[in-house]
């Protein structure tokens, strides 16, 4: 598998060295289409490789089989919105999707395909230095495997010595870092450096059971906005409303983040913490407190006349719920959400307008746990109004699965995040555009999730504890 644009260098003509190489029989690395179709004859296997353009600001991506011939091409959507969106195809019977480097915010180009039954999700990149962020490593790929449940291969230019870029401009420097991700987030294969390497990992494909792909398709609030992608897939057009830009002003907005849980008292007493210190909202973990408590934390926030998140059971008709809890400074019950992404024993929300909220005027959502998989709740909220202005999250580091703390990240404006228990959890950053290549897909569903009325602000963050 060759990253993107292992073709020749359009301004200076030279090739640029593989992330991973794979040498031809005599011993060179090849160079051009024919050479990597002669190449697979030679061999007998089959080829990733993405080529840059001939005429015109656009990639291709090929997929060649062991006989020479294409499995699968297509033309890099980001540059070229308009072009055919690439479907399923098979390795040896076990079926796989693949796209270009920032086709990774297209949710047509990543996940329909893994909806269709692929087991195998490649990605073929050209990531500079800066994309490359350590502390948060494979920040991308492995919520992408987490959130769909199947293999996620990452191939990614590197250079030839570390630290030191090929073409000798510091801003081409490559990061590297190809890898081999399970299903369950885990990194099985991967290169430690910038430097071009080969990887090599034996996968199981059997792991690739698609599970949360699959909940999320079939979900009732997300159903319609995953069809009418599969429609999109197909070619056919979907109405939508127009999205227009939203203006707005600067709003400061505070937040502060506890990790306390079980003690009304203790909570209380950070309520005030925080206010003292500046913050406009508190947020604690889900499952912070029982429901019974509700009467002295709104106690607190009338007191301290600050907004205050909280997460507790609440059961009702149609089950045991995993909620959030909006408290307004006036002690009043601003929302409850229950959890659209929670599973047994939980039952799960089916009402995305509860998620929404302002705080001081401002828009702001929010989620629970699982949610922060669950990426397109956030995006379609942004959709609806909440205008993703604010820092965004970041997964936790994998593989490790480091213990995530209870916190406040700004997504959609503002966006609380209620978490527990060390739950690793995940999210895209957002903040990118993520077309379909054809119409507004998101919007085809925003009506379903809160009203059209969008706030004039916007946010700075700063958090404490």
């Amino acid at each position: 598998m060759l990253p993107s644009r292992e073709g020749r260098n359009q301004k200076s003509g030279k090739h640029p060295t593989t992330n991973i190489q794979h040498p031809t029989p005599n011993g060179a690395l090849p160079r051009t289409l024919f050479d990597v179709r002669r190449w697979m004859l030679d061999v007998g296997c089959s080829a990733f490789d993405g080529f840059p353009p001939q005429k015109r600001v656009t990639y291709w991506l090929y997929v060649i089989g062991p006989d020479g011939g294409d499995l699968l091409r297509y033309e890099k959507l980001f540059d070229q919105p308009q072009a055919p969106i690439p479907g399923v195809f098979a390795i040896d019977g076990v079926p796989c999707s693949t796209y270009l480097c920032a086709d990774r915010w297209l949710r047509g180009v990543q996940e329909i395909p893994i909806q269709q039954g692929a087991r195998v999700s490649f990605e073929l990149s050209c990531n500079t230095a800066n994309e490359w962020v350590a502390p948060f490593a494979w920040y991308w790929n492995v919520p992408q495997a987490l959130r769909n449940n199947v293999w996620v291969v990452f191939a990614n230019t590197g250079n030839t010595v570390a630290g030191v870029a090929d073409s000798g401009v510091p801003g081409d420097l490559r990061h590297g870092h190809s890898a081999v991700i399970a299903p369950d987030g885990r990194l099985v294969a991967a290169a430690r450096d910038d430097v071009a390497k080969i990887v090599f990992a034996d996968i199981d494909v059997g792991e690739a059971m698609r599970a949360e792909a699959l909940a999320r398709a079939a979900h009732p609030v997300l159903r319609g906005f995953w069809d009418a992608g599969v429609r999109l897939h197909r070619g056919e057009a979907v109405e939508a409303p127009a999205l227009a830009p939203i203006k707005f002003s600067p709003t400061p907005i505070t937040l502060a983040v506890s990790p306390v849980t079980g003690d009304a008292t203790a909570m209380a007493a950070k309520v005030r913490e925080a206010r003292a210190k500046g913050a406009d909202l508190i947020t604690f973990p889900a499952r912070a407190i029982a429901e019974s408590a509700l009467p002295s934390v709104q106690a607190a926030a009338r007191e301290n006349q600050i907004t205050v998140v909280f997460g507790a059971e609440h059961r009702d008709t149609s089950g045991l719920h995993n909620s959030a809890f909006v408290i307004g400074p006036d002690g009043a019950l601003l929302t409850r959400y229950d959890q659209l992404s929670a599973t047994a024993p939980f039952a799960p929300g089916l009402n995305p307008a509860a998620m929404s909220f302002r705080v001081k005027g401002v828009r702001a959502v929010v989620t629970i746990e699982h949610d922060g998989l669950w990426t397109e709740l956030s995006e379609l909220a942004a959709v609806a109004g909440a205008h993703p202005s604010a820092p965004r999250p970041r997964p936790c580091r994998r593989p490790e699965r480091a213990a995530a703390p209870p916190s406040v990240v700004g997504e959609s404006r503002v966006v609380s995040h209620l978490q527990r228990d060390g739950e690793c959890v995940g999210g895209d950053d957002l903040g990118r555009p993520q077309r379909l290549g054809r119409t507004a897909w998101r919007s085809a569903t925003k009506s379903d999730w809160m009203s059209k009325e969008r706030s004039p602000a916007s946010i700075t963050c700063s958090s404490i504890c």
